[in-house]
């Protein structure tokens, strides 16, 4: 007879049946170290424990009243309800035991036990017997105070990421929910559960149909699962749960246990929905786009294209996805595209906007308006781009015609414009010319009338026949300039500067005699292009000014140049007359009607004509003055304008 460390051999519960199985107790020992001997008497609910037991579990054998209880309350509240199923498993079962749990020692302390036990059948009474051995392997496992730290950081942990786990034992029919599993159901922790319950709270349908083939053919044929199902909390709620499972087979291949990982995904699922749906949507758009789209690559690869693309390159699509944007784009936009791009990546800017060309297929450049935006992953690095391209052929074809039209219409405009100032400065010039000749003949038609003198009025008479002579050569020239209008309008030519030069001093010659003037000529260029008319009568209005204003006290001076500057065909006109103080009238000089002097012919319209007639030929006129110092007028014409 096997007699149990530490019982008394008196009492009649504490002897070992003569029918244990004594090898099975050694081979219990053999494998473990100093090993607390126990055996439990099913039937009377009797247990009997060795010194070691006592030891491992800190108590007094006299305040031990040897019932399953008694161990029972030595076990960790959250170990209780697993230790418990496990062990009654296997009594029902009548195989091996084996489980690891904790105890709360006397002093406190958490002990992890290392169970092992073996049904050992009936007595000779008749009861059933199970016979076992518990370890202390808490130094084995090396459960410290940071070992229970980190089981609480990883307790946390999974009830953040709200992880939990299951076990089923299927010959006793037990399930064991931990808390986060209990709390995901929306169950109490102290809530007891069995499977066909927790099967209940799966969603009618494709979830719990799922459910119910998974876990039979995990308990038939031992077959694994890893499902997302809906599941209806206790509340009522509807979440997403993710469902682990897995068998644990004895040594004759039976499952004896099922467990696996509860977890709650709603969140994620909810986040994958809405992205499959965005998905969804972003295909259909893509796919069915009024306007070309494209996915493509960092460097310029087509990854993905739609059925407008393609229509618009006019490639088939495998054609297309072998190219790249650069090798369709035209050379004239490539740089700019590929600098908007760079700024993309380098997370300057995070779209864009041009218009561009694109060859297709058949070698023709198509127009097209571009719209790209960078994808970036969830640390900011680029992906790729989204690009929508849209056929604006016709439109760009409008343009260019809204374009030609407008140019048009603005020549027209400066045509018309440039014309009535042609027309007004007419009237101006006719007056202006015609002034001085009428208001002379009025005078000496007067004088005629009133001379009683014969020889009086013939002297009379032939100075009014001069100025007949001269107001019909005015006249004739008026009407050949009102010819050469009517005829060429204002086309500018290219004239021989001198010979305009020479032809207004021929007319000045009379005035020039009598006042003596010196002139000094010194062109740079022979060529000008201007308006003839305008050109002659700016040169007369300056020279003749530049005489008729001159200095009391000297001889006349005028010097006429033209040279180039910055390719600007610029023409001086220099006196050393009386000049004008252009701190007092320098804002009025080209005024019409404004005068300086107190010359008695002086009408204000030859500086005013100047002015107008240059800005019509699309020049300007400046002028630099002292008062007793001389005018210098510089005149500046503008080569590129265009003949209207």
């Amino acid at each position: 007879m096997l007699w149990i460390r530490g019982v008394n051999p008196s009492l009649e519960m504490g002897k070992l049946n003569a029918g244990i199985n004594k090898e099975a107790i050694f081979n219990l020992i053999g494998n473990l170290v100093d090993l607390g001997i126990w055996q439990y008497n099913v039937t009377r609910d009797y247990l009997e424990w060795d010194e070691v037991m006592f030891k491992i579990y800190g108590l007094e054998p006299e305040n031990f009243e040897h019932k399953f209880s008694d161990w029972r309350k030595t076990v960790h509240p959250e170990d209780v309800e697993g230790a418990e199923a496990s062990f009654k498993e296997s009594v029902a079962s009548q195989g091996e035991f084996v489980y690891t749990f904790r105890i709360i020692h006397p002093d406190g302390a958490i002990r992890f036990i290392k169970a092992n036990a073996q049904s050992h059948g009936l007595n000779e009474e008749g009861d059933h017997i199970i016979v076992g051995a518990n370890q202390d392997v808490t130094e084995f496992l090396k459960v410290s105070e940071e070992n229970e730290a980190l089981i609480e950081t990883l307790k946390d942990s999974q009830e953040t990421a709200r992880i939990g786990s299951w076990q089923y034992f299927p010959d006793s029919n037990i399930s064991v929910l931990d808390e986060v599993t209990k709390s995901i159901y929306g169950l109490p922790a102290d809530y007891k559960i069995d499977a066909s319950e927790g099967i209940s709270y799966y969603k009618k349908g494709y979830s719990r149909d799922k459910i119910l083939e998974a876990f039979g053919e995990l308990l038939e044929k031992k077959k694994p699962y890893d499902l997302e199902l809906q599941l209806i909390t206790a509340q009522g709620k509807e979440i997403w749960v993710r469902t682990i499972g897995k068998p644990k087979l004895n040594a004759a291949g039976k499952v004896i246990k099922a467990s696996g990982v509860f977890q709650d995904i709603t969140e994620q699922k909810e986040k994958e929905l809405a992205l499959l749906e965005s998905t969804r949507r972003f295909e259909g758009a893509f796919q069915y786009s009024a306007i070309g789209m494209a996915l493509v690559g960092l460097d310029g690869k087509w990854l993905k294209v739609n059925k407008r693309l393609v229509d618009y390159f006019g490639y088939e699509e495998s054609e297309l996805l072998k190219k790249t944007f650069q090798d369709l784009t035209h050379p004239e936009d490539l740089n700019t595209d590929l600098e908007f791009l760079k700024d993309c990546i380098n997370g300057k800017i995070d779209h864009y906007h041009m218009d561009k060309r694109y060859r297709r297929k058949s070698g023709e450049w198509m127009w097209a308006m571009l719209s790209v935006a960078v994808v970036r992953d969830s640390e900011n690095k680029p992906l790729y781009f989204i690009s929508q391209i849209e056929d604006i052929n016709a439109r760009k074809t409008y343009e260019e015609q809204l374009l030609e039209a407008n140019q048009s219409l603005i020549k027209l405009t400066n045509k018309l414009s440039l014309q009535n100032r042609s027309l007004n400065d007419f009237a101006h010039i006719t007056s202006h010319n015609l002034r001085a000749p009428v208001a002379n003949l009025i005078l000496l038609t007067e004088l005629y009338g009133s001379a009683e003198d014969a020889e009086y009025k013939d002297v009379i008479f032939t100075k009014m026949a001069q100025s007949t002579a001269d107001l019909n050569e005015t006249l004739d020239e008026l009407v050949e300039a009102l010819i050469i209008k009517n005829k060429a309008g204002m086309e500018m030519q290219e004239l021989n500067l001198r010979d305009y030069v020479n032809t207004v001093l021929k007319k000045q010659s009379a005035l020039i005699r009598h006042t003596d003037a010196k002139i000094e000529m010194g062109l740079g260029f022979e060529k000008i292009f201007a308006q003839p008319h305008y050109l002659e009568s700016i040169l007369l209005n300056l020279i003749s000014n530049a005489i008729k204003y001159k200095n009391p006290d000297r001889r006349p001076e005028i010097q006429i140049k033209a040279y180039q500057k910055e390719g600007v065909p610029s023409i001086e006109i220099r006196d050393n007359g009386v000049g004008i103080d252009l701190v007092r009238h320098g804002h009025k000089v080209f005024g019409l009607h404004k005068t300086f002097h107190k010359n008695s012919d002086a009408r204000g319209v030859g500086l005013f004509m100047v002015k107008v007639q240059m800005e019509a030929m699309g020049g300007e006129v400046a002028i630099e003055s002292e008062p007793g110092q001389g005018s210098v007028f510089k005149l500046q014409f503008k080569p590129e304008l265009q003949r209207l």
